[in-house]
């Protein structure tokens, strides 16, 4: 899922997946979750829940789904929606599996002091042809980089 700022309370949302052969829109719609036309309008292209529903969470489901949601697309756009338009970050609480959403919050952070310098933000001199990735199990003994030869650090 991409999410892209459309002003300082919305955003666009794609989903972009990657396969050997074409992936029907149904079989998209059923894997995230956006089938259930409680949840999710296809037509409107938009979420039919709000904050004061509690984003229609199915509880007497949760002893089958942790969540009550179907889908971790949808859990995801509930976790996201279920945020104020402007959220306080000083009042997270946040966990170690939330590193990468550091990391990446310090590099736009990073960015914008570049930025108010005069120069360019990061990563625009990156290539991204030399992107790449590999759907594979991480090797037990070594480090998951040996499953990409190619790997490399850039712009470290």
């Amino acid at each position: 899922m991409l999410e892209i700022p459309i002003d300082d309370e919305n955003t666009a949302t794609y989903s972009i997946r990657y396969g050997s052969r074409p992936i029907p829109y149904e079989v998209r719609l059923r894997e995230t979750g956006f089938d259930d036309t409680t949840m999710y309008s296809v037509h409107e292209q938009r979420f039919l829940w709000t904050r004061n529903d509690w984003h229609m969470q199915k509880r007497d489901q949760m002893d089958r789904n942790w969540s009550g949601f179907r889908g971790i697309a949808l859990e995801d756009a509930v976790i996201g929606t279920a945020m104020k338009p402007i959220q306080d970050r000083t009042k997270e609480h946040l966990i170690a599996s939330d590193i990468a959403v550091v990391r990446f919050r310090r590099r736009l952070m990073e960015s914008l002091d570049r930025m108010d310098q005069g120069e360019d933000p990061v990563g625009v001199d990156v290539d991204v042809g030399l992107i790449s990735s590999i759907d594979a199990p991480a090797p037990g003994n070594a480090h998951w980089r040996t499953l990409i030869p190619s790997h490399r650090v850039v712009g470290a």
